[in-house]
């Protein structure tokens, strides 16, 4: 081992991270950038928001009516677009953070994007890790209850199994994304080194992540309780469309619900994604500082 390694092994062992204060910063932090670049979160939520009244107005969901494949197929390439190209926002997040500066520039997003690249491959192999795990504790469910006679159906044990294991996989998973603010500075740690880096901060990390999560889903609760409950005397079933033999259960298909509300809905819906990128993106760039550095980036 380096004495690069063991100083960075040590210095993640005398580091804690204070749970509250960073959950306090983060979102302090969080509405810098917001405010910083509001017209990219504004473009981000627009994405979004047109995407949501676009599909309610043309494939709105009714009871009995054929399921067209084509809308869901459409959603299924939109969402995955629209996710990866979050990470612009995701870069400029974290350079503000430990830079001080961020743009749509070299320095923040890397020579060519590669930063940009780099940052999708990373996220897109964590994910992949995720799912391998889940799929490896499942084919093995599925080998033992051949095995065994009992079939592959679920019971108690494997729903707790299933659970715990899906617990271990989000730990290990959210510390190793210390890895993408190192990636938006252009020195990108190590998986081994990142790894050592939350080492003793997994669960405050996970209680930094609920505690803003948690702010974050009620404030945006906050803003759609109102509007749901304007779409109270919408919900009930509708009469027939010309032609068509469904009944509409949702308030977005129905014609009687005043556009402005629907359009009110699906801002709030559009927003909740590039505020929570940036929070988040906040946080692990706060906690990445603080354990490299032992430093609360104030």
């Amino acid at each position: 081992m380096s004495d690069e390694d063991v100083s960075e092994a040590g210095r993640s062992e005398r580091v804690k991270l204070p749970v509250v204060s960073t959950a306090t910063l983060s979102l302090q932090w969080g509405l810098v950038v917001a405010r910083r670049h509001w017209l990219m979160v504004i473009a981000y939520a627009v994405v979004p928001f047109a995407f949501i009244l676009i599909f309610q107005h043309f494939f709105p969901l009714r009871l009995g009516s054929r399921v067209d494949p084509w809308p869901i197929l459409v959603l299924f390439a939109a969402v995955p677009a629209y996710s990866v190209s979050l990470v612009v926002l995701a870069l400029v997040t974290h350079n503000e953070v430990l830079r001080g500066s961020a743009g749509l520039d070299g320095a923040t997003l890397g020579r060519g994007g590669s930063r940009a690249f780099g940052y999708v491959f990373d996220v897109l192999l964590l994910m992949l890790a995720g799912i391998a795990s889940l799929a490896a504790l499942a084919g093995v469910h599925a080998v033992l209850g051949r095995w065994t006679g009992t079939g592959p159906g679920p019971s108690g044990v494997v729903v707790f199994a299933f659970f715990a294991w899906w617990v271990l996989a989000v730990l290990a998973i959210q510390r190793l994304l210390l890895r993408l603010p190192s990636r938006a500075l252009g020195r990108t740690l190590s998986w081994r080194k990142v790894w050592r880096l939350g080492r003793g901060n997994t669960w405050r990390m996970l209680g930094c992540m609920f505690l803003i999560t948690a702010v974050i889903g009620m404030g945006i609760g906050a803003l759609m309780m109102p509007l749901q409950m304007s779409f109270l005397p919408y919900l009930l079933p509708v009469p027939p469309l010309a032609g068509d033999e469904a009944i509409s259960l949702t308030p977005f298909a129905n014609p009687d619900t005043p556009f402005a509300l629907v359009a009110a809905a699906a801002l709030v819906m559009g927003l909740s994604y590039p505020v929570n990128t940036v929070f988040i993106c906040a946080f692990l760039s706060l906690s990445y500082l603080h354990l490299r550095d032992g430093t609360p980036g104030t």
